[in-house]
């Protein structure tokens, strides 16, 4: 089941290849239909989502983390 956050709306649809942030989308008055929810937000944009119109971030990038226990010097 999904959480309330999950299904909240995270960014719109402006155009077919265009993504505005909530602020941006409201502002256009652009329709509901034109909504996607943060779930959808999640997984699709590794490389991190900025808003086409003014610049903010909506998704950051997935960054992975390095294990700090690895011991990364070469054994003889």
């Amino acid at each position: 089941m999904l959480s309330l956050f999950q299904i909240q709306a995270g960014a719109y649809w402006k155009s077919e290849c265009e993504i505005v942030c909530v602020e941006c989308g409201d502002k256009l008055k652009l329709p509901v239909d034109k909504q996607i929810i943060r779930y959808n937000l999640g997984s699709d944009w590794e490389d991190g989502l900025y808003c086409d119109d003014c610049g903010a971030e909506i998704v950051e990038p997935y960054l992975e983390e390095e294990d700090e226990n690895e011991d990364t010097t070469e054994k003889s």
